[in-house]
């Protein structure tokens, strides 16, 4: 059923760009890694990251007709998310340098310094914290759900949640 599937991906995406955000926080705000490891766990995170915002546009996508019954008061608010996603270049980001090793406008192997500058282009700051609280702030649901990604993916999912539990009792 579209509104089940709709609903694991929505859990799925709070899920894994929360622990992405939170993982980052907790490790290198906190611990003593090795270089080596810092590097590996930034890549790991940040490519969770940038595959779970574009995953979000897919989802708004391949969802949309469903999303806008179910709540068409979220459309704005889904969309605008869904376009900074796509205006802070993660899509480009992901298609051009999480997916591939080799780049095919440069026709040569991508570095990570040519990397972790673009990444620092769609952080927008020098400050990534800015960026984490954009996608997840801390204590979240405290916090406005309007204001960060997975706020109105849970926005989104709650929405979802309820118009399932009431397909499941039959109403």
């Amino acid at each position: 059923m579209e509104l089940e599937r709709a609903l694991k991906i929505s859990t799925n995406l709070i899920v894994d760009i929360t622990m992405s955000v939170t993982v980052l926080k907790d490790y290198l705000y906190k611990s003593d890694l090795s270089k080596l490891h810092e590097r590996a766990l930034y890549r790991l995170c940040f490519t969770s990251i940038i595959m779970n915002c574009s995953k979000y546009v897919e989802f708004c996508d391949k969802y949309n007709k469903l999303l806008h019954t179910e709540n068409p008061k979220l459309d704005s608010l889904r969309n605008t998310f869904k376009e900074k996603v796509k205006n802070k270049g993660i899509i480009s980001f992901r298609n051009d340098y999480i997916g591939h090793i080799h780049s095919k406008k440069m026709q040569r192997p991508l570095d990570d310094i040519e990397i972790q500058d673009k990444f620092i282009s769609i952080i927008d700051s020098d400050n990534v914290a800015l960026f984490f609280d954009w996608l997840c702030p801390d204590d979240i649901l405290n916090t406005d759900l309007t204001k960060s990604l997975v706020g109105v993916i849970q926005l989104t999912r709650d929405e979802l949640e309820k118009s399932y539990n009431r397909v499941a009792r039959g109403l």
